[in-house]
């Protein structure tokens, strides 16, 4: 038998070097954020929707953001991975695991019209998939024409599109824009 969630759940990450650390505290009607000089509070009915999304970077290869979109239309954000140092990154997806799980939940629970997005905009799905697309096609026709003249680099190139091709598959098909269940959250759009 599980336990029941805490009544409160804190959670804090530093996005950036440029930004304080961020602390948000989930109470079981609100939710709150701070950080230097700064506080806001919210109610979860304020909530028009949440949207997960899977963005990895150079550094952060796991990285996972949650969208909090208010009615007032206000956005908040959050992500799994906190700022330490540059090129250096504290992954902290427990804690954004469990946060984001009962932030959804207990959102659901008082709004049944509560909308639950995962991956990006479509315009920004469809722009990013078509630029890689078309990218791949290009450096494909361009080494194609050019191997006379590159030789044996062609190979150490097609390892490198490769490479960056699977993890480009992977962000187009855990990115793509769908409404989900927010009792059934996809593992893809949570960090492992």
């Amino acid at each position: 038998m599980s336990e029941p969630p805490p009544l409160e759940l804190v959670y804090s990450f530093r996005p950036s070097l440029l930004e304080k650390e961020n602390r948000w505290v989930l109470r079981p009607d609100s939710l709150e954020w701070s950080a230097t000089e700064f506080y806001e509070s919210t109610p979860l009915s304020e909530v028009a929707d949440i949207r997960l999304q899977y963005a990895p970077t150079r550094f952060c290869e796991q990285l996972c953001r949650c969208r909090i979109r208010l009615r007032n239309g206000k956005v908040w954000h959050l992500q799994n991975h906190h700022f330490v140092s540059i090129a250096n990154f504290e992954n902290r997806s427990e804690a954004y695991k469990d946060f984001i799980e009962n932030l959804v939940s207990r959102v659901a629970s008082q709004q049944p019209q509560f909308v639950l997005i995962a991956g990006t905009s479509w315009a920004n799905w469809f722009l990013s998939s078509l630029i890689l697309s078309s990218s791949l096609l290009l450096m494909l026709v361009v080494m194609f024409y050019m191997w006379s003249v590159i030789g044996w680099l062609m190979i150490v190139k097609l390892l490198v599109i490769l490479f960056c091709l699977t993890r480009a598959c992977l962000w187009i098909s855990r990115n793509r824009p769908k409404t989900i269940d927010p009792q059934n959250i996809p593992v893809e759009l949570l960090p492992n």
